[in-house]
């Protein structure tokens, strides 16, 4: 699944839709239909400004739904179309025309008018706006303050802006901070004109209801859990460690030649000066783009260069920390900056460093298990029951974002679980990615068929229809596949499965398996039920549940415990990157990925 969100009032920027305009693409052919629609004057001031006219709101709103429908244009061109839209505020009406409600010669008078309505109640009753601009994910280092990391600016700046993410972690937000509330020096009185009103009526007067939307309530418990968090000594800690990552960063960056601006850093981000090396920001942040390191261009103190060149970029740490990385990938990070920006441009070099950039996270030891310490098996997915007859299920869907734990491109999958009358559990995989990458995705339950007062599996029997399995190493990494005659892990003639401690490894059914053949067949003779696992599958890893323990509860409240349960796992072959001999599970771009495994359930022939 594929959403866009479509950007509100005060995402506007002088120069916003050049770029898309000079592109001479359906990005153009929207613009143009704008300069049809208004008048020349509207892109006018988008390009050239002056900001003050932009910011007008008769200007202002009807260049973002522009802007936006030219960004649509652009990316459906690319082939990805949104299965759902919305917009925050005045991008509401950006996400009816995607949805194909409006056309585009139709939303834009519309939101003109609308622009000029809010002007007019503006004139008619000033007020004042008060709203967080222009901030990325690493200029906002008031929680650095918060941490005891900085000195606080509130004692002699009468307003202090900050965001309540980045730094903080928590969801996207903007937050301004008085450090002494007083009236202002303005001559805005109250409506009565009794006395000055303070700064904090004022702001808030602003806010709501002029500039908030309505209240989130799940956004609103996610910034209280942020601030608790903010509390504890733990973010302390971890500030500190952005701080000192901050530190090394600079340092390695350096050495390519550019210059840190104010010699260091003792905060979040750096400022780096690219002058020394003969490129512009611009240049710095389209090549490190390519290479899949994102930065953005900055201006530098008496920057000769223009804004939207810059000779200057920004990084900062708090992501880096976020995810765990310290003194030593903050080397490597600042070294593979330093290549990028020595190369100019050359792509050689720019597709040798994205390769690195894009190496999976070491989550267990050298090794990336289970897509990474936050990936899928941590991640919230989306779901939705359904019901037909006498069948059942829930449908699972996410969508990652390039980049996420070191995969590239948007991956979007979906895992259909249907239980129907006839015992039979199904698991149906489907993924779409649009960069090529890795995906083998499996199902890791556990099964006892004992039922809820069963505490071991050593009354169960096993079959595996599978010729050959894969040692493991030292770091219990498999290896290549052996022959299992003569070894414990022959389970072709069906018996108990023990010893439990012994297996958690991976075996390869024999050729003729398949949806329509069982790999594997669980047996419990005492209760005399019968579970046969069929999958499209090469591999089944088999585990005999050695590590579970009283953290782990199963049905009926039962607490884990070594044997309780086994898996079975169907999956492709594990290790297959590193092993080179077996095929990659490579998910090619723009194609589509299926895989289907099916547990049967019945009772054992008399």
């Amino acid at each position: 699944m594929i959403a866009f969100v479509f950007p509100g009032q005060n995402s506007h920027y002088v120069g916003m839709g050049r770029d898309l305009y000079e592109a001479d693409g359906p990005s153009r052919s929207v613009l143009e239909i704008a300069e049809r629609e208004l008048g020349a004057d509207l892109l006018s001031v988008m390009f050239e400004g002056p900001e003050e006219a932009l910011t007008r709101t008769e200007n202002q709103q009807p260049a973002i739904v522009a802007h936006s429908l030219a960004a649509l244009a652009l990316v459906r061109e690319a082939g990805i179309a949104p299965d759902f839209v919305a917009g925050h505020s005045l991008g509401e009406y950006s996400a009816i025309t995607a949805a194909g409600c409006l056309a585009p010669e139709q939303v834009l008078p519309l939101v003109r008018f609308r622009g000029e309505l809010m002007a007019r109640a503006g004139d008619d009753a000033p007020g004042a706006m008060a709203a967080v601009l222009g901030l990325d994910a690493d200029n906002d280092g008031r929680w650095l303050v918060a941490a005891g990391k900085h000195p606080s600016p509130l004692a002699v700046a009468d307003f202090t802006t900050t965001t309540t993410h980045k730094t903080l972690r928590g969801p996207r937000g903007g937050m301004i901070l008085i450090g002494r509330d007083k009236e202002n020096n303005r001559g805005i009185r109250t409506p009565k004109g009794d006395w000055l009103r303070k700064w904090s009526e004022l702001i808030d007067s602003s806010i709501m209801p002029g500039i908030q939307g309505g209240p989130l309530l799940h956004v609103i418990a996610a910034k209280a859990v942020a601030f608790k968090e903010a509390l504890e000594p733990e973010f302390g800690a971890y500030i500190g460690r952005v701080c000192e990552n901050a530190v090394v960063l600079a340092s390695s960056i350096a050495q390519s030649g550019a210059r840190i601006v104010s010699g260091g850093t003792d905060t979040h981000l750096a400022l780096v000066d690219l002058s020394p090396l003969g490129i512009s920001g611009r240049e710095a942040e389209t090549w490190l783009d390519r290479a899949n390191i994102t930065v953005n261009k900055n201006s530098i103190p008496f920057d000769d260069k223009s804004p939207f060149v810059t000779s200057g970029i920004r990084v900062g740490t708090a992501a880096l920390t976020t995810r765990g990385m310290g003194r030593d990938e903050m080397l490597l990070v600042g070294a593979l900056v330093g290549e990028v920006l020595r190369s100019k441009g050359d792509q050689g070099v720019l597709r040798r460093v994205g390769e690195k950039v894009l190496s999976l996270e070491a989550n267990e030891g050298t090794t990336c298990l289970h897509s990474g310490s936050t990936g899928f098996s941590k991640s919230v997915w989306k779901g939705m029951t359904f019901c037909d007859g006498h069948v059942a299920g829930v449908r699972f869907s996410l969508t990652t974002l390039p980049g996420e734990w070191g995969f590239p491109g948007v991956l979007s999958a979906k895992a259909v679980y249907t239980l129907d009358g006839g015992g039979r559990l199904s698991l149906e995989w489907e993924a779409w990615s649009s960069e090529d990458t890795l995906f083998a995705p499996t199902f890791h339950g556990y099964f006892n068929l004992g039922g809820q007062d069963s505490v071991s599996v050593e009354d169960h029997r096993l079959l595996l229809r599978a010729g050959r399995y894969m040692p493991l190493d030292g770091q219990s990494l498999p290896r290549l596949p052996e022959p299992v005659g003569g070894t414990p892990f022959d389970f072709r003639s069906s018996r108990p499965p023990l010893p439990v401690d012994l297996f958690d490894h991976p075996f390869l059914p024999d050729e003729g398996r398949g949806i329509d053949i069982p790999c594997a067949v669980l047996d419990h003779p005492a209760s005399g039920r019968r579970m046969e696992l069929f999958t499209d599958q090469p591999a089944v890893v088999f585990y005999g549940g050695r590590s579970l323990s009283p953290d782990q509860v199963f049905s009926g409240g039962r607490e884990g415990r070594p044997g309780l349960a086994v898996a079975l796992e169907p999956q492709w072959y594990p290790n297959a990157a590193a092993l080179r001999s077996l095929p990659l599970p490579v998910l090619k771009q723009g194609e589509r990925y299926t895989a289907k495994s099916e547990w049967r359930f019945s009772l054992l022939p008399e």
